[in-house]
């Protein structure tokens, strides 16, 4: 016996990697895919969900801060990318986070760790820096 419900409710997100305009564009073809499936004697009701799910824009990293993580990253040897992707073909890492054959190579957790706390370190010793010499040296000048 063959059974085939009598309706069905796909749910998923939209990412894209670049400007909104790519997203439209995206938004525009999966509309035209979905309502060409209906065609079939079927009905589509399609909603992206915009007011409950805003779209945000994308994520770009910043260039300066990119290059000292960068710098700190290669003095604790880290190979340096080619690509800044969310995969790199170089490295084996060809299947996305949310793909069930993403592979996490956990033995580098341990470096990415030491990374993201002298990351931090330096960033707080900097700041310290920062709030030493605006308050706390002038104000030990004043009492000399």
């Amino acid at each position: 016996m063959n059974v085939i419900p009598q309706s069905a409710e796909p749910r998923g997100t939209l990412r894209s990697l670049t400007t909104m305009m790519v997203r439209d564009l995206l938004q525009r073809r999966l509309k035209e895919v979905i309502k060409g499936h209906a065609a079939h004697r079927c009905k589509a009701d399609i909603d992206f969900l915009e007011e409950e799910y805003p779209a945000y824009p994308t994520t770009i990293n910043d260039e300066i801060l990119h290059e000292h993580v960068e710098r700190l990253a290669s003095s604790y040897l880290v190979r340096r990318m080619s690509q800044r992707l969310t995969r790199n073909e170089d490295l084996g890492s060809v299947h996305s986070p949310h793909s069930p054959h993403f592979f996490l190579d956990e033995d580098v957790l341990p470096l990415g760790v030491a990374l993201h706390t002298a990351l931090a370190e330096i960033y707080l010793n900097d700041q310290w820096e920062s709030v030493d010499k605006k308050y706390l040296r002038i104000e030990s000048q004043g009492a000399l």
